[in-house]
């Protein structure tokens, strides 16, 4: 079987041959932010009146920001969705209480029904098209029209995260501009040895603060290969111990000769991260990451831009889960 990685890409080169968060406190956010005026802002919406089931649907809808320039799309359930805050009631069991739902989220949600986005994923970057809106999981969620080869890797690869922008004109799609795995045999031998070397100076390095942590410590390593500029593979590596009690976290940029540079993560509210995939997050031609973000009984996925080759900003957060 084909594993979803080395299905990706070969979707990619296939493309390539063709071609020749943070939420808002409130469900109908008014505030505009410090430092933001009128015309900088998509304008308020409110709709046509709501029905009576519909209005108290909207009390429980957390919007983010309709100042929002920056947003989390993944596949779930073999189709592209878009992150767009959190519904806090059931709305999916009841065909009723679901139609009242998409109206609520119509007439308050930060996007509309053809609103364009600039999708940018492991694969590349294309126009897209929100074509309505669903819920997945407790989040709002917005469907989206996209190419034919990104509806295959959403209907084969998940999770497959991407982010996505506001645009106002159409832009022709792009791909990756590395070949992402192409790395030598010895590089990884190489990449091997640094992984168990971090690893182990997590371990002599992480002082527990109750002994009782010492039963149930866990180390847990990603990477991803792509295009970082002066690095060629980024590694996560966290140690973790009482569930997410304690967690100590090492990221280094790998450079093509094997050079370790280390890497701040800033802005995540998660405590642990895990690496998804390598992408161009926002098109400017050097990779970014997105990764799993967990605490204890949540998470959510994260996209990451790296900045001056040092540090991982949040570029945006969705999809988030918790256990109660």
């Amino acid at each position: 079987m084909i594993s979803p990685r080395h299905y990706l890409a070969a979707l990619v080169l296939l493309a390539s041959a063709a071609c020749a968060g943070k939420e808002a406190p409130a469900a109908q956010p008014d505030t505009e932010p410090a430092g933001a005026t009128e015309d900088s802002l998509p304008p308020a919406r409110r709709g046509p009146a709501l029905s009576p089931l519909a209005d108290t649907i909207a009390r429980a809808l957390v919007f983010l920001p309709r100042n929002q320039t920056w947003f989390t799309a993944a596949a779930r359930g073999k189709r592209m969705l878009l992150d767009l805050g959190r519904v806090d009631v059931e709305v999916r069991k009841d065909s009723a209480r679901a139609a009242a739902y998409r109206q609520a989220v119509a007439s308050r949600a930060p996007l509309t029904v053809g609103s364009r986005l600039r999708l940018h994923g492991p694969w590349g970057s294309d126009d897209v098209e929100v074509t309505g809106f669903d819920s997945w999981a407790g989040r709002i969620v917005a469907t989206l029209a996209v190419p034919p080869h990104v509806d295959s890797l959403a209907q084969h690869v998940d999770p497959l995260p991407a982010a996505a922008s506001r645009v106002d004109s159409a832009a022709p799609a792009a791909r990756p501009l590395c070949a992402r795995d192409s790395v030598t045999p010895e590089y990884r031998d190489r990449l091997a040895l640094l992984r168990d070397s971090i690893e182990a100076q997590l371990r002599a390095e992480s002082v527990l603060p109750y002994e009782r942590l010492a039963a149930n410590v866990v180390v847990r390593t990603t990477l991803a290969s792509g295009c970082f500029g002066r690095g060629r593979t980024l590694i996560i590596s966290s140690l973790r111990a009482g569930g997410y009690e304690f967690v100590r976290e090492k990221i280094v940029l790998i450079g093509e000769g094997g050079s370790v540079a280390p890497l701040r993560l800033v802005a995540s509210r998660w405590r642990a991260h895990e690496v998804t995939y390598a992408l161009d997050a926002d098109g400017d031609g050097t990779d970014d990451l997105a990764v799993r973000g967990s605490s204890e009984r949540a998470g959510g996925v994260v996209i990451l831009k790296l900045i001056d080759g040092n540090r991982l900003e949040k570029l945006a957060g969705g999809f988030n889960w918790e256990t109660r």
